[in-house]
């Protein structure tokens, strides 16, 4: 594969992954925890803002060796 090419897909993979980052950090109020909000939310937790810790949900159900 030519060179020019090469570049022109590494520097796309790079743009969607910053575009998809900054995404997550915009929805989530631009929050410095919005990593961890999205896997707790994912998870099928709740997210308390004032302890900055994720909640398990009772009624969700939760898969073995998933941790917070």
């Amino acid at each position: 594969m030519p060179l020019k090419a090469t570049l022109i897909l590494a520097i796309t993979a790079a743009v969607l992954a910053a575009g998809y980052f900054f995404t997550l950090w915009a929805i989530h109020g631009f929050n410095p925890d919005f990593l961890r909000i999205n896997k707790c939310i994912e998870s099928g937790g709740r997210w308390n803002y004032e302890r900055r810790e994720c909640e398990p949900v009772p009624e969700v159900y939760q898969p073995v060796g998933v941790g917070y």
